[in-house]
């Protein structure tokens, strides 16, 4: 009985925190957003116990995952839906986010708050390409650690950390490392889809530039990123020393890209007054490739 109390009361909970994004007149994906903003304004704003900013400068992907609902019947499972962004290996700064959504797992804290929110920093090319898979496990697929906190974990972040993925769980205002096993990812196609108005995939939009015109609370979230997470410039030399693995392993072909093969050139013959007949070649004129036209999504705020 006491369960099926705390089922409904958590049912309710979440009911007045959606209707609350209604009411303000946003989109679940940019209530989404907007929840994630936060999260990270909050990270990056207490550097006592926060992320260290020298393993945040070196991350090639953050996933935010705001307000995980705890389920009534897993004890410790919860579940959740947040943004992806991975870091343009030539720049250095944030590409456009996509969503992605978790449940399952045991998060380390089977006792507390009912609400959580959770961040992974990835470190790792491998790391990145797992995440636009179709799903992935943590602690299965890729390993992952309890991340450092706060400014004295600042001199050892250069050296000593050399994990694939750190995580980390704020509730009620406290930040901290958490341990995070058996937690199943999974790409929120469909919300991203919706977000975009665009049949492109997560995989397309974030890595290969797929979109010419995001909305405009998407451009707020990555202005807001690359203002809070810049790369540092140790860093963004060598990101821009090498070329990552995943552009030349999964860039997707489009139709676009393809380049069409030039016809061979024609033998003509023609009668020359006292050389008799010579052969020419004549090329045939170039057929240009044509630009796909990616669809451009309205602003929707």
């Amino acid at each position: 009985m006491k369960s099926l109390v705390a089922v409904l009361t958590a049912v309710v909970t979440l009911s007045g925190l959606l209707v609350t994004g209604a009411q303000a007149g946003l989109s679940a994906q940019q209530q989404v957003l907007q929840d994630s903003q936060f999260v990270l304004e909050e990270i990056i704003s207490a550097p006592d116990e926060g992320i260290p900013s020298n393993l945040m400068a070196k991350a090639k992907a953050i996933v935010i995952m705001p307000t995980m609902v705890k389920g009534g019947f897993f004890v410790g499972a919860r579940y959740g839906t947040g943004v992806v962004a991975v870091r343009d290996a030539k720049t250095g700064r944030w590409g456009p986010p996509a969503f992605i959504s978790t449940y399952g797992g045991s998060f380390g804290f089977q006792f507390g708050a009912q609400a959580v929110d959770l961040v992974l920093l990835v470190m790792s090319e491998r790391g990145v390409n797992a995440l636009l898979d179709n799903k992935f496990t943590l602690g299965g697929d890729l390993a992952v650690s309890v991340g450092p906190v706060g400014r004295y974990a600042e001199a050892g972040t250069d050296i000593g950390f050399q994990g694939e993925v750190y995580s980390y769980s704020r509730s009620k205002g406290a930040f901290a490392g958490v341990s995070v096993k058996g937690a199943l990812f999974q790409p929120n196609e469909t919300y991203t889809q919706q977000y975009y108005h665009t049949h492109l995939s997560s995989r397309q939009i974030m890595f290969y530039g797929g979109m010419n015109q995001v909305p405009r609370s998407s451009a707020i979230f990555m202005r807001n990123l690359n203002r809070l997470a810049p790369a540092s410039p140790a860093v963004l030399t060598k990101l821009q020393r090498a070329v990552p693995q995943t552009t030349a392993q999964h860039k997707p072909k489009m139709q676009s890209q393809t380049k069409i093969p030039e016809p061979a050139p024609q033998e003509m013959k023609k009668n020359v007054p006292g050389k008799g007949e010579l052969i020419q070649k004549s090329e045939a004129p170039r057929q240009t490739e044509r630009p796909l036209q990616l669809p451009k999504p309205q602003p929707l705020w």
